[in-house]
């Protein structure tokens, strides 16, 4: 429920071709049982690309000339865990750009990679109360990438949401999210990090 972009796709991310400048891509998931899944994606992301370009100028968002765009991602997922007895998940990714990028000091360089992981659990339910009903539920989230191509290098986010904190209001939302970004070192700027902390009632 937060409109934070970091809460949605970490930052460290930079290369993934997604709104306002998509690419075409080709993605596959498998969903071998209840518990487990996996998938994988690769675009065809780069500026030379004019598909999509619903802004006018897509150098202003794809990350590299040339180059393919591939993604994996698996994870776990759980109706209880044997603590909290709740439902939950955990998901890792890798992603691999083979384009040509510029680093902050001017030089080229061929390709640039990342990482993520993302951690969601319910914390708290009223007794009784399906998985996706009201109750506490909070996620962390990590990225890297590598800082020689990209201004946040790390990033560390989380949150909490809780739905239906009143029993005559179940679809109410409350929810607060931090997210602290790292500035790579060689990107030349002012400050060491970003945080921006946002909270709502929907």
């Amino acid at each position: 429920p937060f409109l934070s972009s970091s809460a949605q796709l970490s930052p460290t991310l930079f290369t993934l071709p997604t709104t306002p400048d998509p690419m075409p891509s080709a993605d596959v998931f498998w969903t071998p049982s209840d518990w487990g899944f996996a998938s994988a994606g690769v675009s065809y992301s780069n500026r030379r690309e004019r598909c999509g370009d619903v802004v006018g100028d897509v150098s202003r968002i794809q990350g590299a000339n040339d180059g393919a765009f591939f993604i994996g991602e698996t994870g776990l997922k759980w109706h209880e865990d044997p603590v909290l007895k709740r439902a939950g998940n955990v998901k890792v990714g890798v992603w691999d750009h083979t384009g040509t990028f510029t680093r902050f000091d001017g030089t080229e360089k061929r390709g640039a990679f990342g990482y993520y992981a993302i951690f969601d659990q319910t914390l708290w339910q009223p007794a009784g109360e399906k998985e996706d009903g009201r109750g506490v539920r909070g996620f962390l989230e990590y990225g890297g990438t590598e800082e020689s191509v990209n201004v946040i290098d790390r990033h560390i986010g989380g949150g909490l949401a809780w739905t239906g904190m009143w029993s005559g209001r179940p679809r109410d939302v409350i929810g607060v999210s931090p997210q602290y970004g790292h500035v790579s070192s060689e990107a030349g700027l002012g400050y060491p990090y970003e945080l921006a902390v946002e909270g709502f009632y929907q």
